[in-house]
């Protein structure tokens, strides 16, 4: 059995975990649904809850065998990507329809931009932490035309 300091650390983890799915959405889209499995049982660190992700806990199971279960049950597994590094759920969670995909990449997709960090930076603090939601260049480009259609119209009669 871990002890304390090893289960607070541990539970430390998990919350780190929790808050950069919640703060940085490294899933892109709020449609797209986060499933956090973790070893163990919920009565243990606090049944962990968050608004962003759907937490489950393996209680006398393994977590692998968790997802293993969720990808197997899913509708549609081909919808569903797996974040590990542990080759043998990828292998598991692929023969199964789903994809697989590094925690370095996951992790990497969440990272806050350099250049808003250097923006927020103040002389000899920390850089603030900037959230900077995505926009896709089909976006970007709609909104630009429609900006260019209402504010350069030289039709337009503007009131000054």
């Amino acid at each position: 059995m871990p002890s304390a300091l090893d289960q607070a650390k541990l539970e430390d983890r998990r919350g780190y975990l929790v808050r950069f799915i919640e703060q940085r959405r490294p899933q892109g889209s709020d449609n797209n649904r986060v499933t956090i499995v973790f070893d163990g049982n919920a009565d243990v660190f606090g049944g962990m809850k968050s608004a962003a992700a759907k937490i489950v806990f393996s209680l006398n199971g393994s977590a692998d065998d968790e997802i293993k279960k969720i990808v197997g049950e899913a509708k549609n597994s081909k919808e569903i990507i797996v974040v590990s590094d542990d080759r043998d759920i990828q292998y598991a969670v692929r023969a199964l329809g789903a994809r697989a995909s590094s925690v370095k990449d996951f992790l990497n997709k969440g990272k806050v931009p350099e250049r808003a960090a250097a923006l927020k930076k103040g002389a000899g603090k920390k850089p603030l932490q900037v959230q900077e939601k995505y926009i896709s260049k089909t976006d970007e480009t709609r909104i630009t035309s429609e900006f260019s259609r209402i504010w350069l119209d030289p039709k337009r009669k503007r009131k000054a």
